[in-house]
């Protein structure tokens, strides 16, 4: 068995709370799969913890900035433990499952198993999450680390995560889940705009800056960045940008289809605005 790709993020609890206040089922509907919704749901530590695990997959999928985020084809299944059995800190074992697009990505790359070490944060408000992507034959992988008791990258010492029977294991997903193919979806700025377009496009910029400057917590005044600056590079986190797609959704009255949700989309004000220039000229 080999590491075919690894992934880890960090999760503050705030955005996370300050999301699900503001936008409740809405936000849980874009963020988390029905199998999530269905199990603590309103458990913000746990909320941070699986998207901080969903992002680590991601990377670790190196899903393109062209491509859907599966954010909801990422379940992150599994419990805390209620009380340590003695005097170490208790058991979290985390399971993968992944569905749609996520599961075709990891076909094509080979992947058959996921290793999940990951802590909601409890006593720091952050949750932590590290995962390696593994490709070949079943088989079971002891995780000897040390445990650092008191700090968010504590995890169990010395556990051995059994890999089989389909706990982690993509290959034994139930089947009947379509995969969705995106290849065939139109990509922003592939089509010439007409005037009327590009008038459309400059029209939303100033509400795509405005909701930006509420919701995006960048490093940089929102109003000093150019059309075309990367909103990432100027410090945008991937659940911020969740935040800024329900935010431009309320402002132009619109819904993001899925096939948009993706890095390239969100990845500027001009990339934005000619999102929503789209949409509204569908409508």
């Amino acid at each position: 068995m080999t590491v075919a790709g690894i992934g880890c993020d960090l999760q503050a609890h705030q955005p996370v709370r300050a999301a699900w206040s503001r936008h409740g089922d809405r936000y849980l509907r874009t963020v988390f799969s029905p199998l999530e919704r269905r199990s603590a749901s309103a458990d913000v530590p746990l909320m941070a913890l699986r998207f901080a695990v969903k992002e680590s997959v991601a990377k670790a999928l190196q899903v393109r900035s062209d491509q859907p985020l599966p954010w909801r084809e990422i379940s992150v299944l599994g419990a805390r433990s209620a009380e340590p059995a003695g005097p170490e800190p208790a058991a979290q074992v985390w399971q993968v499952h992944l569905t749609g697009a996520a599961r075709s990505y990891a076909r094509t790359a080979g992947i058959t198993h996921w290793l999940v070490e990951a802590d909601p944060g409890d006593t720091c408000d952050t949750a932590i999450a590290t995962v390696l992507a593994l490709a070949g034959a079943k088989s079971s992988i002891q995780a000897m680390m040390e445990t650092r008791r008191g700090d968010c990258t504590a995890v169990e010492s010395h556990r051995t995560t059994d890999l089989g029977g389909g706990r982690t294991a993509v290959a034994d997903m139930p089947g009947g889940v379509p995969e969705r193919t995106t290849a065939d979806a139109p990509r922003l700025g592939e089509t010439h705009m007409s005037q009327e377009q590009t008038d459309a496009v400059n029209d939303a910029v100033e509400t795509v800056r405005q909701v930006v400057a509420q919701h995006a917590h960048l490093s940089t005044d929102a109003a000093t960045l150019a059309e075309t600056d990367s909103l990432y590079g100027a410090g945008m986190t991937s659940h911020a940008s969740v935040n800024v797609m329900l935010g431009v959704e309320d402002a132009f009255d619109i819904e993001f289809p899925e096939e948009m949700l993706t890095k390239e989309t969100f990845e500027s004000l001009n990339s934005i605005a000619a999102a929503v220039a789209q949409l509204q000229d569908e409508q």
